[in-house]
């Protein structure tokens, strides 16, 4: 009878062990699929981010360009019809601009342009961040003994998991000083 019951002991602990093995090799796997989910799911955001921020700049200086020639296209026609081609009466055809189109010309649209693009640069880089983070987080967890020994077993990071894939986009300045090692300071035009 004892052997029986050190027997079932014996047993009790390797399926407790065999329990505990599955449930931790279940937990990694879990957590390999995650962070991998998330870590491409935050650089398509980050691309439909960049994306959203391009088309606004874009959509911006189309109207602000479309306002500007407008706005030349009905001053010429109306002052040519009612001064003349002769170049005189400037002062006439400017006190006429701002009677008829003081509204017309809008010179905050590049402004709004300009605020576009702060705000959108000043977003992106945060979701940069978030993305380098994610990235961060992952390759420690690769890199630690027991987790890495755990996901390594249930097949992380997986085969199609490109670490390259999720640098953080920057400028060419940026890319050639970092390269170089050398920063040639900012040029201003």
């Amino acid at each position: 009878m004892s052997k029986w019951i050190g027997g079932g002991i014996v047993l009790a602990v390797l399926l407790a062990f065999a329990v505990a093995g599955i449930g931790l090799f279940l937990s990694f796997q879990q957590q390999g699929v995650q962070h991998e989910v998330g870590i491409d799911k935050q650089y398509k955001s980050n691309m439909n981010n960049y994306g959203q921020l391009s088309l606004k700049v874009k959509e911006a200086l189309g109207v602000a360009k479309l306002n500007n020639a407008d706005l030349e296209r009905i001053i010429r026609s109306s002052l040519e019809g009612r001064y003349g081609n002769d170049g005189q009466g400037a002062k006439q055809a400017m006190l006429w601009v701002q009677e008829n189109y003081p509204a017309k010309y809008d010179p905050s649209l590049m402004a709004n342009v300009q605020q576009t693009i702060i705000a959108g640069r000043t977003d992106f880089e945060a979701k940069q961040n978030l993305l380098l983070d994610k990235v961060a987080a992952y390759k420690e967890l690769t890199e630690v003994f027991w987790s890495k020994f755990w996901l390594g077993l249930a097949g992380y990071p997986s085969k199609g998991f490109d670490w390259d894939k999720y640098n953080p986009v920057v400028s060419e300045t940026t890319q050639e000083t970092f390269d170089k090692k050398v920063d040639k300071g900012f040029e201003i035009k």
